[in-house]
């Protein structure tokens, strides 16, 4: 093969101290990697990466997993479509959509009962979008979203210089620019990014929504976000990166004012400060996780 195999990524989980477990689940049909690690019965964290090229669990967040796992069992999956996780797409719903359900066969297999839910940039959103959905499937106690705001806000060069990726060594150091402004271990990130990307399959999986047909237009449904979450029910946090080039300037804030149930703070680092600042990043997680504990604190 020509993608990181599983001594790869824990060598990559040796050089960030971390102790972690490389895992496989069948959630659903759908034959699915994922990282675990921290300590049975410490409270749960479910980790859901970018939706860059090239994206992965492991790459997104061994370092954050560093500063966690100490005090929570950490679960992160490689979404559908990414890393080793089977490849597939759905043309007859949203990606967000059919990731969301994947996910629910997800925690089924591994015996998820509750858990916070941290997710980055598109598994940000993947995560507001879950706390919307009726009778909560994911079973969340409360979600952090690092630079994912839902779908909105996001800026039309950023999608551009994103959708624009080339399989090669310049355009793996093009995406990582794109993500951080500056990060330990950005060369072990390129390199990863790079092979990951060239599974096969995986740029037909993040390519495939581009696909249309002008004989077969499509409708799309208005998007309700900003009103259901002003009825949100589910405490979430959003994370906002000052350096962040990909997301408008201010979105947290405006996005905080639609409901008592989110808070916004921010960090002074690019799109993912959970690659740049993992200690911080952790640190701003252990308080929101605490709030979550007294159910009747302001969040």
């Amino acid at each position: 093969t020509t993608s990181l195999e599983a001594n790869d990524l824990e060598a990559i989980g040796e050089k960030m101290k971390t102790t972690l477990e490389i895992k496989w689940a069948k959630a659903g049909s759908f034959n699915t990697r994922y990282v675990e690690a921290g300590k049975l019965g410490n409270p749960k964290i479910v980790m859901l990466h970018d939706g860059a090229f090239g994206a992965s669990a492991q790459l997104c967040y061994s370092a954050l997993i560093a500063e966690l796992e100490r005090d929570y069992h950490i679960f992160a999956p490689d979404l559908l479509g990414y890393g080793a996780t089977d490849k597939a797409y759905f043309f007859d719903r949203s990606p967000i959509h059919g990731r969301l359900r994947h996910l629910e066969d997800f925690i089924d297999a591994v015996g998820i009962d509750e858990a916070l839910y941290v997710g980055c940039s598109f598994g940000g959103s993947l995560t507001i979008r879950a706390l919307l959905e009726s009778d909560n499937p994911l079973r969340m106690r409360g979600g952090f979203s690092i630079a994912g705001t839902g779908g909105p806000y996001r800026t039309t060069e950023g999608l551009a210089a994103l959708g624009a990726y080339k399989p090669d060594e310049e355009g793996a150091k093009n995406l990582v620019k794109l993500l951080v402004e500056n990060m330990a271990n950005r060369d072990e990130q390129i390199a990863g990014r790079l092979e990951e990307s060239k599974r096969p399959g995986h740029w037909e999986s993040l390519a495939a929504p581009r696909f249309r047909s002008e004989d077969f237009p499509r409708t799309m449904p208005s998007d309700t976000l900003f009103d259901d979450l002003a009825n949100l029910e589910l405490p979430l946090r959003l994370l906002e990166c000052s350096k962040d080039a990909l997301l408008e300037k201010g979105w947290s804030e405006t996005m905080s004012k639609l409901s008592p149930q989110i808070s916004a703070v921010s960090l002074d680092v690019g799109h993912l400060a959970n690659l740049e600042d993992p200690k911080a990043t952790a640190g701003l997680i252990h308080e929101f996780h605490k709030l979550l504990l007294v159910p009747d604190q302001p969040q």
